[in-house]
């Protein structure tokens, strides 16, 4: 994205006008937006209602078993970034749940990391946002069956521009909660239809010796305030290769604060001997 033309009008009266950076005249125009992208795995299953922690029925629906790299478009249609999924897992896909339209759609089908070997990774790059916009980012990540579910399995891990989360994820199994190695039922395997979504317990780390508590598992992962370094949001799924199930439904990127902007020192201006309106125009080099 690129800043528009700047203009502005100077009242009359100026008999000397000086630029300099910092000078509050120099207009950012990038317009904040969200994005909710949806992976179908190996199914055909929309979104065509709502869904979602932050609500939306503009989902990108994303077949990402053949899917390279395109354009998606923001929640609110005025904006457009690019997608590109890279390594070894990301064209993966399975599902588990019937659709609905709405969240059971959503955490339907997904790319499908990390269950048998380390080189099942999935790199999802999102571009072309406003540099250093600060966004919430929503994984959303819900398998065929909730992991760990005994020693020597791994948690799942995800990292979001280099910010890694190890987490317990429910899942569903042949269509009932699923029990744990230790006798603990975690929460139902499909908590949109009881209690709403369950954010997953950040362990940070990884490790293979015990099943966590049933109140740590969940489905969504939340990394708060991320900046598009370079106007990039990279989300890594098993981001660490130990062979942790690692599924992805879907995301959500949602804008937070405006995104800061270094302004570059324009040229000085000077006007000397001007009685009337002065008008200054000027674009990005």
């Amino acid at each position: 994205m690129k800043k528009s033309l700047n203009k502005y009008w100077l009242g009359p009266g100026l008999a000397s006008l000086l630029l300099t950076a910092g000078s509050g005249l120099y207009a950012q125009s990038y317009t904040n937006d969200d994005y909710a992208v949806q992976f179908l795995g190996n199914v055909s299953d929309p979104v065509t209602t709502t869904a979602g922690v932050w609500p939306t029925a503009a989902w990108n629906h994303i077949a990402n078993t053949t899917f390279t790299t395109g354009s998606i478009t923001s929640i609110s249609g005025s904006q457009t970034a690019t997608l590109t999924l890279s390594g070894p897992g990301c064209n993966r896909g399975w599902s588990d749940i019937g659709g609905n339209g709405g969240d059971s759609s959503l955490n339907n089908g997904y790319i499908d990391c990390g269950w048998t070997s380390s080189a099942q990774y999935a790199i999802v790059t999102v571009s072309g946002l406003a540099p250093n916009q600060l966004f919430n980012v929503y994984l959303y990540a819900f398998g065929n069956a909730t992991m760990p579910q005994e020693n020597s399995v791994w948690l799942g891990a995800y990292a979001v521009n280099q910010v890694t989360n190890w987490v317990a994820l429910l899942g569903q199994t042949a269509g009932s909660p699923p029990l744990m190695a230790n006798g603990a039922a975690p929460p139902a395997s499909e908590p949109w239809t009881v209690t709403g979504y369950v954010a997953c317990t950040n362990f940070g780390y990884n490790f293979n010796t015990g099943v966590p508590n049933a109140s740590q598992f969940g489905d969504y992962l939340l990394f708060s305030n991320i900046p598009a370094t370079s106007g990039q949001i990279v989300i890594v799924v098993d981001a660490d290769g130990l062979v942790g199930r690692s599924p992805l439904n879907g995301f959500e990127l949602i804008a937070q604060a405006a995104a800061p902007y270094n302004e570059p020192a324009p040229t000085n201006v000077v006007a000397t001997g001007m009685t009337g309106a002065i008008k200054v125009t000027w674009k990005d080099a």
